[in-house]
């Protein structure tokens, strides 16, 4: 028997709703960053979690059109960029929010 979760179909078909085509923004409390992704992805990495017994980083905050995503993340990142730089205010050695490689603060 296959027990293997993540290669079962994770909908019934749907004529109106793909996973494939929808997006989600994803947010680390840990690192203070923002992720996004296909919601299809998304239900993936947390299926293969669950089958692996492990504990995931990032939590959903938005699922949409990748339009409304980029939207959504545009106007969060004055907050987190806030929020990280005032918990690395001690840590001489952490690069600032601003200086973070784009594909870190920006998917």
């Amino acid at each position: 028997m296959n027990t293997d979760i993540t290669r079962r179909p994770l909908f019934a078909a749907h004529p109106y709703f793909d996973t494939k085509k929808a997006w989600v923004l994803l947010w680390s409390h840990k690192q203070g960053l923002l992720h996004i992704k296909r919601l299809h992805d998304m239900f993936m990495n947390h299926m293969r979690a669950y089958h692996e017994d492990r504990n995931l980083e990032y939590i959903p905050l938005l699922i949409g059109d990748r339009e409304a995503i980029d939207a959504a993340a545009d106007v969060i990142r004055p907050t987190l960029h806030a929020r990280y730089d005032a918990k690395q205010a001690f840590n001489h050695s952490a690069i600032p929010y601003s200086q973070l490689p784009e594909g870190v603060s920006r998917p």
